[in-house]
């Protein structure tokens, strides 16, 4: 019988010992979907500002100076150049924000 208790206590044992293991190298958890579509959603919403906002302003100030074409398509080049700069530095901002929250986590 002692050794049957002995047996049991030890199984107990490892087996708090696995779940630890399991809990210490388990995968991280998943950016839920909502997340992710939100991102884009902002990167596609900075794009078609900047195209927009470009020509238009170019477009006023084509109309208020009578150089027709130009300023036009300057603001709308300087608009494509903002919307992809802002496109590129956003995942970037994304990725930090991400890794300070996870280093807070583990200090916590």
């Amino acid at each position: 019988m002692a050794g049957q208790e002995d047996d049991a206590a030890r199984l107990k044992a490892l087996s708090e010992q696995l779940e630890a293991a399991k809990a210490k190298i388990a995968p991280p958890p998943k950016p839920d979907a909502g997340a992710s579509y939100g991102q884009g959603m902002r990167i596609v919403t900075e794009l078609l500002a900047g195209v927009v906002g470009g020509a238009l302003v170019g477009w006023l100030l084509d109309q208020w100076f009578g150089t027709v074409p130009v300023l036009m398509l300057v603001m709308l080049a300087l608009g494509v150049a903002g919307a992809f700069r802002s496109m590129l530095k956003t995942p970037i901002a994304w990725r930090k924000h991400r890794t300070r929250r996870k280093t807070n986590d583990i200090r916590a």
